[in-house]
């Protein structure tokens, strides 16, 4: 079992003969966190998806294999992050929401409570960071999915007219968070940042509206 590592791979302009025939071929040749940049039909804005903070919640990155494999071009730049790939290629793969010895990804990032890194998957996360806040995206969307059957709805930490707008192209549900947890969404990346959940990792549901609203998000001007 290979640790989650403190660093990422960078991977741009993957072709669909590169990315395998199936997410779990995808998760195999990944072998690490990656992240992915694909040039778009404007080259002046970037859009941003992250996903895969979980091991087991697997809808968000079905939905980016299919974008690769097909060769969308995006209305704009597209940074995509897949991050608990060791924890996802564990078998039974996708089971795992972390690695046994480590911890849950998305309370690795930085709070006023804990705002100093002390191990690898904390050190990634702020590389994480650091790399979404030099891309410069309009808007960033974390993909997941729910434990059990469940609907579909979003979490901001403000309910602003920004975020409204963007979580609306996924869902008309929006939790805010009122509490430190140390998550991706808490951070101040200088655009509107919202979690969608598209429902139970099972659902094939989940998987479908994954695939639709990532799409509109990616392609829609």
């Amino acid at each position: 079992m290979q640790s989650t590592p403190n660093t990422f791979r960078h991977w741009h302009m993957p072709k669909s003969h590169e990315v395998g025939n199936n997410h779990v071929e995808f998760i195999k040749i990944l072998q690490g966190p990656t992240w992915i940049t694909i040039e778009g039909k404007d080259n002046s804005r970037q859009r941003a998806i992250v996903t895969l903070l979980h091991g087991n919640e697997p809808s968000g990155l079905k939905a980016i294999h299919r974008f690769l494999q097909e060769e969308i071009t995006p209305a704009t730049n597209l940074g995509i992050f897949i991050v608990s790939v060791n924890a996802a290629l564990l078998q039974p793969y996708f089971s795992h929401r972390y690695l046994p010895d480590e911890t849950d990804f998305n309370r690795c990032f930085p709070n006023t409570l804990n705002n100093k890194s002390s191990n690898a998957q904390e050190l990634l996360a702020i590389k994480i960071i650091d790399t979404l806040l030099e891309y410069e995206p309009e808007a960033i969307v974390d993909t997941h999915n729910t434990s059990a059957h469940s609907d579909a709805f979003a979490v901001a930490v403000s309910s602003r007219k920004e975020v409204l707008q963007l979580s609306q192209l996924f869902t008309n549900k929006l939790v805010v968070l009122d509490q430190e947890l140390g998550t991706l969404i808490e951070q101040d990346l200088n655009c509107p940042v919202v979690t969608i959940e598209f429902g139970g990792f099972l659902d094939p549901k989940a998987d479908t509206l994954a695939l639709d609203t990532l799409q509109n998000f990616v392609s829609s001007d």
